[in-house]
């Protein structure tokens, strides 16, 4: 793909800006991670209940750590899977935000901004 020129002075020195896929891609990460954490750990009981069988050889405190470790483990993998979907949405969205609403690239060397 050949780099866009600047419309006013015909340089080639031009940027990508970029402003909404990265603020796209940050709250679709932070909100699918939290949706991912709530869904997690609503299922956590399960987790948990997993993790207090495996502890429960160890006695009354592998049975509490082991319940614990169940649920936080599950929140924490729960996060880390919805933020990863929705950093890729968000980046995706914020994409097409930059290429057909905003005026995405700066010459860097008149200072003009315009949409590739």
């Amino acid at each position: 793909m050949n780099s866009p020129k600047c419309p006013a002075c015909g340089s080639g020195a031009v940027e990508k800006l970029n402003q909404a896929k990265r603020v796209t891609t940050f709250v679709g990460a932070i909100a699918s991670g939290v949706t991912g954490y709530t869904a997690a750990t609503a299922g956590a009981v399960s987790a948990a209940e997993l993790g207090a069988g495996v502890g429960a050889f160890a006695g009354p405190l592998g049975l509490i750590a082991g319940s614990a470790i169940g649920g936080l483990a599950g929140g924490v993998l729960g996060f880390i899977a919805g933020a990863t979907g929705g950093a890729i949405t968000g980046a995706a969205l914020g994409e097409q935000i930059d290429k057909h609403i905003l005026n995405n690239c700066r010459c860097t060397s008149c200072g003009r901004r315009f949409s590739a």
